[in-house]
Order: C-alpha cells, then sequence, then structure tokens
C-alpha cells in the first residue's frame, strides 16, 4: 500500500500522479516535467508531507512567475497537503512592495521559528531584490530546505541575475524540484540550467564544467562577421539531441495530458480581417524599407529586425509607437472590429489574450467593467486575485482580459470554453502556457476553442510558423507531437 493511501487524499491521485510519486519521493533532485494542466503541483506538495514526515525536511521554499506564487499559498497547499502535515504547517507568501513592514518582517521571523514545516512561497523577482534574497537566505541557511522552481524555464539564461541568484542558493537546500511544462521554450540550450538545478552531477560526470563547454557539446557554431565589422559565433546546427532528450529523461519524467488525462480535445479556428488603408500603407512600407512616415509628420524608424517586428504588430493592433514614443492611431481599429464580430458568435465564459497594453485598453473600452475582469503588468496584486476569483470561482465576470506574459502561468481558468487570441507573441512557452489554462485538469467534458485572429498578409502568420519551428525543435528533445494549431 502507498503512502498516498494512508492520507486520504481528496481529489484521489491520478495513476500518472501516484507512480512519480512514488519513484521520485526520496531522490534528491528530479524534474516535472509535464505538460500544462497534468497537475504536476500535487505530487510536489505530497513529497514535501512524505520528507517532512520522514525528519528530511522542515522546510518547503517555492519560487514562482508573479501571480502565480500566491496560488500555492491561497490554493494548491490547502487542497494538496494532507490534513495531518497541514495542521503542522505555517505558510507565508512574500510581496515584495511590502518587505519593509513591520509586519512582514514579524511575520518571517515566526516563520523561521516555527516548529513544524515552514513553507516560504516568493516570486523569482522576490530573490533578486535585497530584502527577498535575505529573507530566502535565512530561511535555506536556519531550515533544512526542499527547494522547487515553478515554472522552471525561468532561469534558462545562465549569464541573467535571477539565474545566478537562484544558482547559488540552491547549495543549501537538500532536496530540488523543478517544474514546466516547456522545458525547452527557444533553444534545446534551454536546459542546462534547470538540470543543472536539479543535477549538478549530470554535466560534471560528462565533463562540463559551464555553459560554455556545454554549448560546444550540444551545439556546432562557426565565427561570422557582424555588419558593424565585429566578430560574433554563430549556431550552425545542434547536435547529440538524441542524448539530451536521453539525459532529460533520467532526471526526471515527461507526460502530456493527451497521454494521462481523458481531456476532450482543443478545436483551433481563425479568423482574418484585412487591414485599413492607412494601416497597410504604413505596414508595407515598414516591411519593405524599415522606415515609414506617418500621416500627419510623425516618424517611425526600425532599424534593428526586431523592433521593425514589435512595430509590424503594433500596426496590424491599430497603432504605433513613433521616435518619441507617442502613440499614434492608425484609423479605424479593424482588430477590435474582428474581435466585437467574434464576440458576437461566442457564448459563455471567454478568455482574451493580447500582446499590447493599448489592445487590453481598446478592449475595456469595448466590454466595461461588470462583465470582464482585467489581469496585465499595471493590475495590482489585490486585484488580480479578485480578477481570479470572479472570473473562476464566482462566476460573476464572463470575460477574463489578460496579457499572456502576466497571466499566462500558473493560473486555473479552466471556466473558459473560448479562448480568444487578440494577438499572440513569438514566445512560444507563453503560447503553450495561456492555452492551457483552460485545457487542464478538473474541466468538463466540452472541447476548448482556441480563435486566433489575423491580419491578412501580415506579420500575425509569420509568427504561428515561428512557434511552430520552436515546437518542432523543442519536440526533439521532449519527444512531443506538434500542436494542431501550429
Amino acid at each position: 500500500m502507498s503512502i498516498l493511501d494512508t492520507w486520504g487524499l481528496d481529489p484521489t491521485p491520478y495513476p500518472h500522479q501516484r507512480e512519480q510519486f512514488e519513484r521520485s519521493k526520496d531522490l534528491p533532485g528530479f524534474a516535472y516535467w509535464w505538460e500544462m494542466g497534468c497537475a504536476k503541483t500535487a505530487p510536489t506538495i505530497w513529497t514535501a508531507a512524505h520528507l517532512f514526515l520522514e525528519k528530511k525536511i522542515d522546510c518547503l521554499l517555492v519560487l514562482a512567475p508573479n501571480s502565480v506564487h500566491s496560488n500555492w499559498s491561497l490554493e494548491e497547499i490547502p487542497e494538496h497537503m494532507p490534513a495531518h502535515v497541514m495542521e503542522q504547517t505555517r505558510t507565508m507568501t512574500w510581496y515584495s512592495k511590502k518587505a519593509k513592514n513591520k509586519a512582514t518582517q514579524a511575520e518571517l521571523a515566526e516563520l523561521l521559528q516555527h516548529e513544524g514545516l515552514a513553507v516560504l512561497v516568493a516570486s523569482y523577482d522576490a530573490i533578486k531584490t535585497e530584502l527577498g534574497g535575505k529573507a530566502i537566505k535565512a530561511l535555506l541557511e536556519k531550515r533544512k530546505c526542499f527547494y522547487v522552481l515553478d515554472e522552471s524555464g525561468r532561469i534558462k539564461t545562465p549569464g541573467s541575475k535571477l539565474t545566478k541568484r537562484v544558482s547559488a542558493s540552491a547549495k543549501y537546500a537538500t532536496f530540488h524540484r523543478v517544474l514546466t511544462g516547456t522545458p525547452v521554450d527557444n533553444s534545446p540550450m534551454d536546459v542546462y540550467t534547470q538540470v543543472r538545478f536539479i543535477r549538478p552531477d549530470v554535466w560534471l560526470d560528462m565533463g562540463i564544467r559551464n555553459f560554455s563547454q556545454f554549448r560546444q557539446r550540444f551545439g556546432i557554431w562557426e565565427q561570422r562577421k557582424s555588419a558593424t565589422g565585429g566578430r560574433f559565433e554563430a549556431l550552425v546546427r545542434y547536435r547529440d539531441l538524441p542524448l539530451l532528450k536521453k539525459i532529460c529523461a533520467e532526471v526526471g519524467d515527461r507526460k502530456l495530458k493527451s497521454e494521462v488525462l481523458d481531456l476532450p480535445e482543443k478545436i483551433y479556428t481563425r479568423r482574418t480581417f484585412d487591414l485599413n488603408p492607412e494601416q497597410r500603407r504604413i505596414y508595407d512600407k515598414l516591411e519593405k524599407d524599415y522606415h515609414a512616415d506617418l500621416k500627419g509628420g510623425s516618424e517611425v524608424t526600425a532599424d534593428l529586425a526586431i523592433v521593425r517586428m514589435l512595430r509590424m504588430q503594433q500596426i496590424t493592433s491599430g497603432y504605433v509607437g513613433d521616435d518619441e514614443d507617442e502613440l499614434v492611431m492608425l484609423g479605424d481599429n479593424v482588430r477590435m472590429k474582428c474581435l466585437r464580430d467574434v464576440l458576437e458568435d461566442v457564448t459563455g465564459p471567454c478568455i482574451i489574450w493580447a500582446k499590447f497594453s493599448p489592445e487590453i485598453d481598446a478592449i475595456r473600452a469595448m466590454l466595461g467593467e461588470t462583465d470582464a475582469v482585467y489581469f496585465d503588468g499595471r493590475t495590482s496584486d489585490e486585484d488580480k486575485e479578485r480578477a481570479k476569483v470572479r472570473f473562476q470561482k464566482e462566476g460573476s465576470a464572463r470575460f477574463f482580459v489578460a496579457k499572456a506574459s502576466a497571466a499566462g502561468r500558473g493560473l486555473t481558468l479552466h471556466r473558459a470554453k473560448t479562448v480568444i487570441y487578440a494577438s499572440t507573441s513569438f514566445k512560444l512557452e507563453e503560447r503553450l502556457q495561456s492555452e492551457d489554462r483552460a485545457h487542464r485538469a478538473g474541466m468538463s467534458n466540452e472541447p476548448v476553442t482556441y480563435i486566433d485572429l489575423i491580419a491578412a498578409n501580415s506579420i500575425d502568420s509569420y509568427i504561428i510558423r515561428a512557434l511552430r519551428k520552436k515546437r518542432d525543435l523543442a519536440s526533439e528533445v521532449t519527444g512531443d507531437t506538434l500542436p494542431t494549431w501550429a
């Protein structure tokens, strides 16, 4: 009999959760490479409970993206922690904006002295701050910690301040876990720091002591000359990806929803619209010359390809930022007209994703406040929590309007049966993560419909093709099949 059977868990664990919990519960490091919606948080919490009861840990430290980290303390831990362990658990959610408050410092002091299981949940941004870093360090030094990285792709860049902070702190913990549905986002190189966090010996045993050696091991590079006369290393092609796939399988487990959950299918469709004449004129000019004169004498330039693509996306959304960072509106907003037409055909709860703040503002002007909630980087923590409650729990809001960069991870929004992408980004992780807010364990048997709004003859279609290319490359490491939207 499994220890899980003695805990009276409700809901009952899925077979795949039970299997991987038994496999990994005593391992120092393990990766849940589970697709979003496969319910990977629960076995992580069960592992913390098991290790605590075995007296191997007395602390659970969780780092997660902003707006997701509070879900651990408010929803996930109370729901999945065995009752007899929950009675001995003290949980603290770290909010950087309140870090200087006396109440926060007092709560931290009490957590450090707690006799049972101490839980600190913080955002990735928190560890980069002075007070957040000190709080996490104090916990790691004074307690026996189980260190969890939720959406661990956040540490994929070895040279970033965040990755350096997390990597430096990892040595103080006895047990480590990484959780992500997209271990490979833009490049197979993304797995280096994630594997190092849970099993640094893996790379060392291969003679790989740093990221530079890892790049050389799994990529072929050549020196090229830049337009300014400098030289840089360019990737020619990846190599030994089957070996990388084998390593990922050895240090963790990969699961797709289609393999382990009886979920309804996803239905993909597109709604295409034409740019208005002003948009088309400026778009074609910018696409051709990297430069366009705006009506009225303003000027916009885009010398770098990445800036040019950003400007092109802005234009298809009805506006563009000129060289003075002022927004210039480009006639009738045909993307919003297309969205309005789509919404006339949509019934029931709906998520609307948008890339740009002006798009969120335009949707707010269209839908108002009564039947819609809004969630982006400008939303306060309190309003974010209220938005989640109104949409998912209360059902008092029909529309959840958000940026995927702000709300695309960690949230459960499976009340929605329609997901509309007013616009999307080049980031594969954002796309996959945001799709699965509505398509996850606990949803009804109705299929979820995904609608992309596409400006005809524009960068919108190119973005979808670029996402497919990234997904194709990722599948060589994870073994996944391609999503049908690509």
